[in-house]
């Protein structure tokens, strides 16, 4: 049997909680399974992955639940690390910094928008999400345990032009880049003020020109999905240099002008045939990692108890 080295994680000090539920082996290993994860280390391992005021709130099915996944996570990392060192590799936390920034920028524009709107709703950024990333040792082991798999499986995975193309017929929502609106507006304090510039423009004014007369300027630009649904409903049938009836807004009456309007269209299938290829691969690659992490557990005899 491969050796493994000692599964151990640091001891967090914090407020505690009863773990007595668990049991005292949480997962057993080795030729007759002679060999186990702690209830103790178990612990630790929350301790590191949770705050004590969470632990606290956990019910003890979310805590059972949580060991599962933390065990398992931790003994296939320690399988990873061995066989890394058996091929001479060094995690490089600033080789998967570059190749994860790459990958980022490679993108479809429309993935690596909703990436970062994520990540913005979250309150973070792509930065600190990568610095994140690299600084878990975790995260590191894993790409470069993943690096090692996809140059020794060079061969067995292969990607052809069929593949690409059913991929991005299949997807076609993560290659649409959604219409995007540009608008003006100008804002009055009284309906009869509003449908005066309403004649105006009706007669043949600029609403640029009038914008310095009334209280006007740029309204900003959208994706039309995430305008206010009533002013999506006034702008929807405009072309581009039409304006919309007055709106009774909160802070007066409205009409909206459209700048600009870029309606939705799909990322040509030549322009992200590479990332595609990509996708696939990396799919297909880590169906075969999962099938060396079962084969390696399998022989370690690993098995979870609670």
């Amino acid at each position: 049997m491969p050796a493994l080295a000692p599964l151990s994680a640091p001891v967090l000090s914090g407020q505690e909680r009863d773990f007595s539920f668990l049991p005292e082996k949480v997962a057993v290993y080795g030729p007759v399974r002679e060999q186990a994860i702690s209830r103790e280390q178990a612990i630790q391992f929350l301790k590191e992955k949770f705050t004590s005021d969470h632990l606290t709130v956990m019910s003890e099915g979310e805590i059972r639940s949580a060991v599962r996944i933390l065990a398992a996570n931790r003994f296939e990392r320690a399988i990873m690390d061995r066989i890394l060192k058996e091929n001479g590799i060094t995690p490089n936390p600033d080789e998967m910094s570059k190749e994860l920034r790459h990958l980022h920028h490679s993108l479809p524009l429309p993935q690596r928008q909703s990436i970062e709107k994520q990540l913005l709703a979250d309150g973070s950024n792509f930065e600190t999400y990568l610095k994140k990333s690299v600084n878990d040792p975790d995260s590191v082991i894993r790409y470069a345990f993943i690096q090692w798999v996809e140059r020794s499986s060079a061969d067995k995975i292969t990607v052809n032009d069929a593949d690409v193309e059913h991929f991005y017929r299949m997807n076609q929502g993560l290659f649409l880049i959604p219409e995007t609106l540009v608008l003006s507006q100008i804002t009055v304090p009284a309906q009869s003020d509003a449908e005066a510039v309403r004649t105006r423009l009706a007669l043949g004014e600029k609403f640029a020109s009038l914008m310095p007369v009334y209280n006007g300027g740029k309204y900003g630009e959208f994706v039309r999905h995430e305008l206010d649904k009533e002013i999506r409903q006034a702008v929807d049938s405009l072309n581009v240099g039409e304006s919309s009836i007055p709106l009774r807004r909160k802070e007066g009456w409205v009409i909206f002008h459209v700048d600009n309007r870029v309606r939705a269209q799909f990322v040509p299938l030549a322009d992200v045939k590479d990332y595609i290829r990509r996708e696939i691969r990396k799919v297909r690659m880590l169906g075969e990692v999962q099938r060396i992490m079962n084969s390696e557990c399998r022989k370690l005899n690993f098995e979870l108890t609670l």
